[in-house]
């Protein structure tokens, strides 16, 4: 069934998204159906495309590590599956207003 579909995508998102490559396609095979079936399923499943929550996924996991840790940023856009540090610190700025570099310096004074 269609929620079925969507918990193993959503299980496999959660277990794969520090992988670079990860992407549609990918999921697609995963389950055994079509890239635009398995978007168009999960976005009424979600609300959301699945390059979105991906995204989504990534960076929320990038900000817990910004302030929880003090790994390198570039290890940090590593490991949530940005697939370069400029990409990662292009796409957090656009989240936050702010660097990961300036976020992380804000959440330790607080």
């Amino acid at each position: 069934t269609r929620s079925n579909y969507i918990d193993d995508i959503l299980s496999f998102i959660e277990k794969n998204y520090a992988d670079p490559k990860l992407n549609v396609d990918i999921l697609a095979d995963h389950v055994g159906l079509s890239p635009s079936h398995i978007q168009s399923i999960f976005k009424t499943a979600t609300g959301s495309t699945i390059s979105s929550y991906l995204r989504n996924l990534r960076i929320r996991k990038a900000t817990e590590l910004l302030e929880q840790t003090d790994i390198p940023i570039s290890e940090i856009a590593e490991s949530t599956g940005f697939g370069s540090f400029n990409y990662f610190c292009t796409v957090f700025k656009r989240y936050y207003s702010v660097t990961p570099t300036e976020y992380r310096a804000n959440t330790r004074t607080k």
